[in-house]
């Protein structure tokens, strides 16, 4: 019988999360895009609303998005997915671009999921390039 549940809270939206993830990946897979939870809103009485985000990945497991936007902040398509140290020592994955963020344009991830925003000349320091070098070639 399945577990029947009575009030929504954030770790139980976070396992459904999960499940409608790996629910979707082969139908994604099939249509070569990837697909990741985007937040939602939900009330703990009534309802949950899920944003899923659906990209077009390159053929070198790359977002589409991130290719497009590296370029405008120094960096390279090979930079998705590498590690840089975090001020409170942990390790982090360059994960996406956001251009409406001026400011902390470049998302990273660590391990347990906890989402940090950052500026390019941060990551490229992180990554072992020169800002003012990186952007001279663009």
């Amino acid at each position: 019988m399945a577990k029947e549940i009575k009030k929504l809270t954030q770790k139980i939206l976070r396992e459904l999360d999960a499940e409608i993830i790996e629910a979707l990946k082969p139908i994604m897979e099939k249509h070569g895009l990837e697909v990741s939870m985007a937040g939602g809103r939900f009330d703990p009485n009534t309802n949950y609303t899920a944003k899923v985000k659906m990209q077009i990945v390159t053929d070198g497991g790359v977002p589409a998005d991130f290719v497009k936007r590296a370029p405008m902040y120094g960096l390279t398509a090979d930079d998705y997915g590498k590690e840089i140290r975090l001020n409170n020592g942990k390790m982090a994955k360059v994960t996406s671009i956001n251009t409406r963020r001026p400011k902390y344009p470049i998302s990273v991830t660590t391990a347990d999921g906890k989402g940090y925003k950052m500026n390019a000349p941060s990551v490229l320091m992180q990554l072992g390039r020169n800002y003012t070098e990186a952007m001279q070639y663009r």
